[in-house]
């Protein structure tokens, strides 16, 4: 963020695309009915300095098997109860700087 602030060029955060919804904060709810397998795309995610990226699944509450973890895309089963699945994104731009959505699973 310096190096944006020095000279106007500078590191910026991915932008999350997710199952074609593109926002910084928004919450992604899902209400498919326990057990039932959901499968989750981010492959239109980008960042805007054209840095490669890298995906990171994982649930900050809950219980929830994920597969594909480390891809773009992710496909869960959905779990009884509440849960909360987070997609984390990180470039490799100079000074990396990552991106998150939530899922929330009720």
């Amino acid at each position: 963020r310096m190096d944006c602030a020095a000279d106007g060029a500078g590191n910026r955060n991915p932008v999350i695309v997710l199952n074609g919804e593109e926002g910084a904060v928004s919450v992604l709810r899902n209400t498919d009915a326990p057990g039932t397998s959901v499968t989750f795309d981010a492959s239109a995610t980008y960042d805007p300095d054209g840095d490669n990226l890298t995906f990171s699944w994982w649930t900050q509450s809950g219980d929830v098997n994920i597969s594909g973890e480390n891809t773009h895309t992710a496909t869960v089963q959905v779990p009884a109860g509440s849960a909360h699945l987070i997609l984390e994104v990180t470039d490799d731009g100079t000074h990396n700087l990552s991106a998150y959505r939530r899922v929330v699973f009720n």
